[in-house]
């Protein structure tokens, strides 16, 4: 998860951490999203959510 936003790590090592990861993975940019925006009122629901998401996806892959 990263916020296309952000100035402090280019949203773009993302790409390429998931380029060189392997399965399961998931790649997820949230456009106006800024650095830590996960603890943030601004989008820490979202992140949290696709955070329990991919999670529980990764450990019960047969859903």
């Amino acid at each position: 998860i990263h916020g296309k936003a952000d100035h402090v790590i280019p949203w773009q090592h993302s790409e390429k951490l998931y380029s060189l990861a392997k399965e399961p993975k998931r790649l997820i940019l949230i456009p106006d999203g800024e650095h830590i925006d996960a603890f943030s009122d601004r989008h820490g629901d979202v992140y949290r959510e696709q955070m329990v998401d991919f999670i529980l996806s990764a450990l019960n892959p047969q859903n």
